[in-house]
């Protein structure tokens, strides 16, 4: 609730410096407060897609291919390799994804309705 909470008053106080630069001009906090919040669903939901595994492959072919690159310049390296099973299985965990999510989420929700309730 703590990180929450954070990441909602520093979207009020960017939107509200936003603003406040742009001479508080016709929807200038709405805009501002909903690209924040779209930024941190955008976080979060890479957050998730990244502690789910869907990197995991890519991730182990591009350390086979510097391993292989690293063989053919004669440098030494660990023989100790690590099995595609131990990528595909190995779970990534990021403490802000589901702060990232709710606040983008609701945040931009928000913003969303404020402005269809000022503009009809």
């Amino acid at each position: 609730m703590k990180k929450f909470s954070t990441l909602v008053a520093i979207n009020l106080l960017f939107s509200l410096f936003f603003s406040i630069f742009v001479g508080f001009k016709s929807f200038s906090f709405i805009n501002s407060s909903f690209t924040i919040g779209m930024l941190y669903l955008l976080c979060g939901i890479l957050c998730f897609v990244w502690e789910k595994g869907f990197f995991n492959i890519a991730l182990f072919s591009f350390n086979k291919i510097a391993q292989q690159l690293q063989k053919r310049k004669g440098v030494l390296i660990d023989e100790t390799s690590i099995t595609i099973e131990d990528y595909a299985n190995r779970e990534n965990s990021f403490i802000y994804t589901v702060p990232l999510l709710s606040s983008g989420l609701i945040i931009s929700s928000l913003t969303t309705l404020i402005s269809f309730n000022i503009y009809f």
